[in-house]
């Protein structure tokens, strides 16, 4: 009797064994939790009681949402910012000014000033570089690129190639030596002479 024989099936999962759909509200605390926290998705998976792939497909799935959110809540903080700032700003009463200390006049001028120069573009810090520094880095910067073999002639005028190679053999960037400083100062030449 030759008898025929099925290939074994899984059995059906049961509605107990089959793992549960996560809740939205949940699957929204995972996705922020995941994207704004250090936990890893280890962790938060283990406090969640699911698995860590399920973690990093909640969290890429709801990627563009969390940005969204984001920057709706970023937009909702500079509002509030402004509205308080508009609050204290219309605080600062003629009385109060007068009532304040030279000290505490001078930090809020300082304060509006940054505030207005950043709100209008203009710079809110001002760095100085010496043209001795900036002439120290250029030629390192073009002895570098010719230890390289690049082919500085090709980039610079005739005139500017003969003044780096002039330069490159004094040891010293043009102009460092021979005192020609924009802002008067004595150069670095003059001052080991004195």
């Amino acid at each position: 009797m030759n008898k025929k024989t099925n290939p074994p099936q899984l059995a059906p999962r049961s509605k107990h064994n089959h793992p549960k759909r996560i809740p939205d509200e949940k699957r929204i605390q995972i996705a922020v939790e995941a994207a704004c926290t250090t936990a890893s998705q280890r962790q938060i998976a283990k406090k969640h009681g699911i698995t860590q792939q399920a973690v990093s497909k909640i969290a890429h799935e709801n990627r563009a949402l969390l940005q969204e959110v984001l920057k709706q809540r970023s937009a909702e903080a500079a509002e509030l910012t402004w509205t308080k700032f508009v609050e204290i700003v219309q605080a600062i009463t003629p009385e109060k000014i007068s009532e304040a200390t030279l000290r505490d006049l001078a930090v809020a001028a300082g304060i509006m000033f940054d505030k207005y120069a950043l709100a209008t573009g203009q710079p809110t810090a001002r760095e100085e570089v010496s043209l001795a520094e900036l002439n120290r880095e250029l030629f390192a910067l073009l002895r570098e690129a010719k230890e390289q073999g690049l082919n500085l002639g090709e980039l610079l005028s005739e005139e500017e190639y003969a003044e780096y190679e002039e330069s490159l053999a004094e040891g010293e960037p043009e102009g460092l030596e021979s005192g020609n400083r924009e802002d008067g100062a004595e150069t670095d030449a003059q001052k080991r002479e004195q």
